[in-house]
């Protein structure tokens, strides 16, 4: 299915939406972590929930400045079901492991960028192109940032930890004990 989006309010709209639900996603991801005592990357995901609500605030502002009147309830015209940047509910968990909450992660923000270079590559409005574009460099750093994550949490230092029994579901496990 191939979207095109060449009005700037659907651009706003759609840009809106997912800055919105990434967010949530990534809260979720974060009390994932919480609940099973990484600190440390439910802090990253915190963070990365910061930048969503953040690119959000910029849509807003920037849609507002051009005098865009944005929709937030769509129409919306997704490559999927939902969001490109978002995972199914119940994939967040509390026994998730730190890598398959980083590689939801990873993932999300890659969907992220295909949406946004797609819609740039198809639409007929240059101002559209632009925006679509400089969207899909914004989501481009968050992928970076989470592999930068991912090579922490899979390299030979938590390798040897794991070995070792320093396990990140210990918290969870203490409390339930």
């Amino acid at each position: 299915m191939t979207i095109s989006i060449d009005s700037l309010e659907a651009f706003f709209a759609h840009a809106q939406a997912i800055e919105r639900e990434s967010a949530s996603r990534y809260d979720e991801l974060a009390g994932a972590m919480e609940e099973c005592g990484n600190r440390g990357l439910a802090a990253l995901f915190r963070r990365l929930a910061d930048d969503e609500r953040t690119h959000g605030v910029r849509v807003a502002a920037r849609a507002t400045a051009l005098g865009v009147t944005v929709s937030e309830s769509g129409p919306f015209r997704w490559l999927g079901f939902e969001s490109p940047e978002v995972t199914a509910h119940a994939m967040v968990h509390w026994r998730m492991s730190p890598v398959h909450g980083l590689r939801i992660a990873l993932s999300n923000e890659r969907r992220a960028v295909a949406f946004f270079e797609s819609v740039a590559d198809r639409s007929h409005a240059p101002e559209v192109q632009l925006l679509e574009r400089e969207s899909a460099v914004e989501e481009t750093e968050h992928v970076n940032l989470v592999l930068e994550a991912l090579a922490r949490e899979t390299g030979p230092a938590a390798e040897a930890a794991h070995h070792l029994g320093s396990s990140t579901f210990a918290g969870k496990a203490a409390r339930l004990q």
